[in-house]
């Protein structure tokens, strides 16, 4: 079994710094059932695992891809893409606790501490992982892994937006060619969805 976290880790004190924001939170603890399953995507929160051991699953799939050990923060790549993410449930034997935090908070805390890069590093790491699905990267796919970074760059703050060009953001979190990601934000750009002045990103109105 992979150890997911070591391929997803926060950095240990930017973690420590966004989950001490919650320490004072009203939230109460809550111990997981071994039958419970975590969908972010659907409940739209973060959920903070204290403590145990989760395992990690493609959304609507059995197939375990790893493991996540506590501290960690579930469900921040699931706020933003909830249909493509994540599920998780209690590794056998593990007693998990966890504290629910809304997204908005923790948005909060990213933007209050300029986390925002380091997030989407992070996240990158996620969506790389979903890869784990496609046998190859046809141009549909390379375009649904173009619209997950892109859409998590058009949540950060206004200042951060301004100083990171949308290709290099790309090329950064991607492996995806350079002539896919030229082909792909080229078409969104034609298709009004992406609006980009000078390679910086203005506007992204992805299709319902």
């Amino acid at each position: 079994m992979r150890d997911w976290q070591s391929v997803h880790q926060w950095p240990l004190e930017s973690l420590n710094a966004l989950m001490s924001d919650t320490v004072h939170s009203k939230q109460p603890f809550s111990r997981l059932k071994p039958t419970d399953v975590l969908t972010p995507g659907e409940t739209q929160k973060v959920y903070l695992l204290r403590f145990g051991v989760m395992k990690v699953s493609p959304l609507g799939s059995h197939k375990v891809i790893g493991l996540v050990h506590a501290p960690h923060p579930i469900g921040i790549f699931e706020f933003f893409h909830p249909h493509d993410g994540f599920q998780y449930t209690p590794s056998l034997g593990s007693r998990c606790q966890i504290q629910e935090v809304a997204f908005d908070d923790w948005k909060a805390s990213i933007d209050r501490r300029g986390l925002w890069l380091e997030t989407s590093r992070v996240l990158a790491k996620y969506i790389a992982s979903l890869g784990v699905r496609f046998e190859s990267v046809s141009h549909t796919q390379a375009r649904a892994v173009i619209h997950w970074h892109i859409q998590i760059l058009a949540a950060a703050p206004q200042n951060i937006r301004a100083t990171v060009p949308v290709l290099r953001y790309l090329q950064e979190r991607t492996s995806l060619s350079r002539s896919m990601l030229f082909k792909v934000v080229s078409e969104l750009r034609e298709q009004g969805i992406l609006t980009m002045e000078e390679g910086i990103l203005l506007e992204f109105k992805p299709a319902d």
